[in-house]
């Protein structure tokens, strides 16, 4: 219900956006997330304009843009380039976009704002029996990295690089499936620790605790926690990992008006 909510704040706000804001400054505050703007953009909130699409451009590599906005940008594309990324749609999500109609599965996936790809569906919900049956139907090594997908949204995952099964399910807090991960010999590391802040199973952390070490990027995991809003974490991590007279830095980068 989180996307829901922030949908209704920008529609309760939509005139004050348009009155206060550019077009271009729009963009600017909201280009690391492609879900808020394809809302802001059917919502006519937002309109991409030739200044937006050579941003788009510069940006591309990270945030896949043209291949997300396939239908808005289209009319700024080569004709060449454009049969480029709809082939890049159909080799990577399996999905073929036609010249006349947009295809109900890209929209659908568009709305949802994860990634697309099958085992991350079965991640995402914690099927740990349809897990099983798919790594060992399609011998997939339990130590490999999720493929990448236009579809997803999340900032953090954007900025990750080979992301591994195991960290994508603490991510997910799929308890299930990073159960059987690590009884199958999976690695467990300190990299865990800012995907589980993401995730939020208390059993997970409580795990983690118990096999890695925390005091050494306490800091790290600290300001995760404050960006997350987890309140609840970043008091857990305050009171068991800082004493009385240890400085907490509370960034106020964050605008976590709770630790300001």
């Amino acid at each position: 219900s989180f996307f829901k909510k922030i949908q209704k704040i920008f529609f309760w706000l939509k005139g004050n956006i348009k009155q206060t804001f550019s077009n271009y400054e729009i963009f600017q505050i909201f280009k690391n997330n492609k879900l808020i703007l394809l809302y802001l953009i059917q919502n006519k909130i937002l309109e991409i304009d030739q200044s937006i699409f050579n941003e788009m451009i510069d940006q591309n590599d990270t945030f896949q843009y043209l291949e997300y906005f396939l239908p808005e940008v289209k009319s700024f594309l080569l004709s060449k380039k454009y049969t480029e990324i709809k082939d890049d749609i159909f080799m990577n999500e399996n999905i073929l976009i036609s010249d006349d109609q947009t295809n109900p599965i890209y929209d659908e996936k568009r709305e949802r704002g994860e990634n697309g790809h099958y085992i991350c569906h079965i991640i995402q919900n914690d099927f740990i029996d349809e897990f099983v049956s798919y790594v060992n139907q399609q011998c997939v090594p339990l130590s490999s990295t999720i493929k990448p997908s236009i579809f997803e949204t999340n900032l953090f995952l954007l900025k990750q690089t080979n992301t591994t099964l195991i960290e994508y399910a603490t991510f997910y807090g799929s308890i299930q499936i990073f159960n059987f991960l690590r009884m199958n010999g999976v690695e467990i590391n300190r990299s865990l620790w800012s995907y589980a802040i993401h995730g939020r199973n208390p059993e997970i952390i409580h795990y983690l605790e118990k096999v890695t070490y925390l005091k050494t990027m306490k800091k790290e995991v600290l300001h995760e926690s404050m960006k997350c809003y987890h309140h609840e974490l970043t008091e857990y991590i305050i009171n068991n990992y800082y004493n009385e007279n240890e400085e907490i830095n509370k960034d106020v980068k964050f605008l976590n008006f709770s630790y300001f």
